[in-house]
């Protein structure tokens, strides 16, 4: 499949460019969420895809890749593909726990709040 070793070169730059601009669609996803109208909920999506789109094109022109070759759109396609199944879940993981730590620090910072305040006198009357 590759002529040369700078084919393999490119496809493996390709591919770890993709795989580094694909939080882009995280953040749609994340976007989209928040949008209940079923038409502009789309728009997040094409916007990801634009934003994707430019930005790769504009590190491509920075690392100087040759013209547009059918195994360098292959390898940006995968790279997303691998993001999506892999990198995607175990950013989401970490997300999580990271939440999770951060909700037992607050809810202990509370409780402890709550025992620190001094207790109301009832009225005399």
């Amino acid at each position: 499949m590759f002529v040369s070793s700078n084919q393999l070169y490119y496809f493996l730059l390709s591919f770890s460019l993709s795989v580094a601009l694909s939080p882009v669609f995280t953040v749609s996803k994340a976007i989209r969420s928040l949008i209940k109208n079923r038409i502009i909920r789309e728009l997040p999506d094409f916007f990801a895809f634009v934003v994707f789109g430019v930005l790769f094109s504009y590190f491509s022109f920075v690392l100087r890749f040759p013209n547009i070759r059918p195994y360098i759109l292959l390898a940006a396609v995968v790279g997303v593909f691998a993001y999506k199944k892999s990198f995607h879940h175990i950013l989401a993981m970490g997300c999580k726990k990271l939440y999770n730590i951060m909700r037992k620090i607050v809810t202990e910072a509370k409780r402890k709040g709550r025992e620190k305040c001094p207790k109301k006198k009832p009225k005399e009357e």
